[in-house]
């Protein structure tokens, strides 16, 4: 039997300043968003924040 759950996902959001002097390493597949820039970032689980490449896809 399938279930179907209603829920809402919230990702982190900070500015780029505060990523860059935090420089978290984000777990594998959490997504960033810099509210100032309106960049992201997803992690490996391995790479600080400045390592990592921004997403592709544009702003958010």
């Amino acid at each position: 039997m399938n279930k179907t759950i209603q829920s809402r996902i919230q990702h982190p959001v900070h500015t780029a300043a505060t990523l860059t002097a935090k420089n978290p390493v984000l777990l594998k597949g959490e997504v960033v968003y810099e509210s100032d820039t309106r960049k992201h970032k997803i992690g490996d689980g391995a790479t600080a924040w400045n390592a990592l490449s921004y997403g592709r896809g544009g702003e958010f």
